[in-house]
């Protein structure tokens, strides 16, 4: 895990999130995430909080006041290390509530992503109890 890079979604991965409520207005952060993200670092990875949202100031704030760890928002030093653009965060690992993860077999991955559903939606506000 030393100098991984972790790329984590915001919305329904670090926040709970049940639809657009306005400009900074987050959901409560989901169970864990402190000390996950906490016990990355601790192993040496580099977490970024990769989010469509434009409020990274706002966004910024509720990590420091919930005490989420995280290096970057929507940047990595890979990209410019590699010479990428920023359109897609350079990590080594991805963390969504709506990823797929690929294994080698479009058939597979086929019937997934018919049968996908984000886990808030398929779980509802009893998740946020569990």
């Amino acid at each position: 895990m030393e100098s991984a890079v972790i790329a984590v979604d915001f919305d329904s991965t670090i926040a709970h999130y049940s639809g657009w409520k306005g400009v900074g207005v987050f959901g409560p952060p989901i169970q864990g995430v402190q000390w996950a993200l906490g016990k990355l670092k601790e192993m040496g990875a580099t977490i970024i909080v990769h989010t469509c949202r434009a409020e990274t100031r706002l966004i910024s704030a509720y990590l420091k006041e919930n005490e989420i760890p995280y290096d970057y928002i929507n940047f990595s030093p890979q990209n410019e290390k590699l010479k990428l653009s920023e359109k897609k965060i350079a990590a080594d690992i991805y963390i969504d509530d709506r990823s797929l993860n690929f294994r080698g077999s479009w058939p597979d991955t086929f019937r997934e992503a018919i049968n996908f559903s984000p886990w808030e939606r398929k779980y509802g506000t009893a998740a946020l109890r569990s």
